[in-house]
């Protein structure tokens, strides 16, 4: 079959063995191999497609870069919201995905295989995918926030430009190259940690120690020692001010690590900035989006649908705490050093965990030894005094 056959040997004496040998033609690309059997099922497929008639309607969101020269990825934004992500396996294709988002049109796609494996409901699509403009959308496009982290632009190639969510730390001194102005820094998600290289006016767009979206930045490799890190671009970056991460950042790499120690000192905490929770799912531990008043919540990485339970839910807190020296500092608590607090005040048995039990406790706590990133601000320990 164009240029491949397939032998396939079943034995006797053992009935559960099957052999399948390939032989493939010099003329025939191996990629072929893949891309003939997917279209056929992505043109047969039509079974748990998020719209009918094998087509989707809706916005692109988030294009990635090409990973590994082999495939990028996006989200699409369906009727009430829905997010599905994507993969197309024609990097060449990338370049329609990406004007479509820019120009934030309605689309159609045709030709595509829903994956059904592992609970999920991923797009796949090849070179034969079909992606139109739809102007007849009933509905508006909202905004997503980007999927792509720190640790998986390791693997793109570079020079291509991305969009990553981080927070923005270690900024240093403002350096002179020829004529333009530059400041080195260091980006932080749950991932993994970066350096950033921002240029002349960006340089003054951003703070220390504050969560951005970075849309448009370009993917570097140091001549020297060829690690990657993330350039503003002459043309497209923007840089815009974005909500706090909620779960626990990655330790930032630098090489003067004495930037990055932690410290112990005695203090109270003087009040309750913000308490928040959020819930994980059962199966791959990612965070939950909650919507009011659902009953289930289904997992944007896994696709599980599952209950509501207090076991997978994950408290966490932003204090300001005084020191013995009389000065001040807004701390983040994650679940480990709030369940130091409640063990220090007994109350290790509490079967739920409640924003009303949580502010009592962290108002009643009497001076304590605070342990925390003098980076991040994030409390690593919370012990009693000595």
């Amino acid at each position: 079959m164009n240029g491949v056959e397939l032998t396939i040997i079943k034995c006797m004496y053992l009935p559960h063995l099957t052999i399948i040998g390939v032989y493939r033609s010099p003329k025939v690309p191996v990629t072929q191999l893949f891309m003939d059997d997917f279209s056929k099922q992505t043109a047969t497929h039509s079974t748990g497609a998020p719209s009918s008639s094998q087509e989707f309607v809706g916005y692109i969101h988030n294009v990635s870069a090409v990973y590994n020269e082999k495939f990028f990825q996006c989200q699409l934004q369906g009727r009430d919201e829905s997010v599905t992500r994507a993969v197309c396996f024609s990097p060449s294709k990338r370049k329609i995905f990406a004007d479509f988002q820019d120009k934030k049109s309605p689309i159609k796609i045709k030709r595509f295989k829903v994956d059904t494996n592992a609970n999920t409901s991923d797009l796949l699509m090849g070179h034969d995918v079909i992606v139109e403009h739809y102007p007849e959308l009933d509905f508006q496009r909202s905004q997503i926030q980007s999927s792509t982290t720190l640790l998986s632009v390791k693997s793109v190639r570079v020079g291509q430009h991305i969009t990553v969510k981080a927070k923005l730390t270690n900024m240093s001194k403002q350096q002179k190259a020829g004529d333009l102005t530059l400041v080195n820094c260091i980006l932080l998600d749950p991932t993994a940690s970066m350096k950033m290289v921002l240029w002349e006016n960006f340089i003054n767009q951003v703070e220390n120690n504050r969560t951005y979206i970075f849309h448009n930045v370009t993917v570097r490799k140091d001549k020297y020692n060829e690690t990657i890190y993330l350039n503003t671009a002459k043309y497209g970056t923007e840089i815009r001010l974005t909500e706090d991460f909620t779960e626990i950042l990655a330790v930032p790499l630098t090489q003067d690590t004495t930037q990055f120690v932690s410290t112990t000192v005695e203090g109270e905490i003087m009040g309750i900035v913000s308490i928040n929770s959020y819930f994980s799912c059962f199966k791959c531990k990612k965070k939950l989006e909650q919507s009011t008043g659902a009953a289930y919540l289904e997992c944007k990485n896994c696709h599980m649908k599952q209950k509501l339970k207090p076991a997978s839910q994950h408290w966490y807190a932003q204090v300001m705490v005084q020191f013995s020296d009389e000065k001040s500092l807004e701390l983040t608590l994650f679940e480990e050093p709030i369940k130091q607090i409640l063990a220090i005040q007994n109350q290790k048995s509490q079967p739920t965990l409640t924003r009303d039990i949580l502010t009592n406790s962290l108002l009643n706590l009497p001076a304590v030894n605070f342990t925390y990133n003098t980076t991040t601000k994030v409390v690593l320990k919370i012990a009693q005094k000595e």
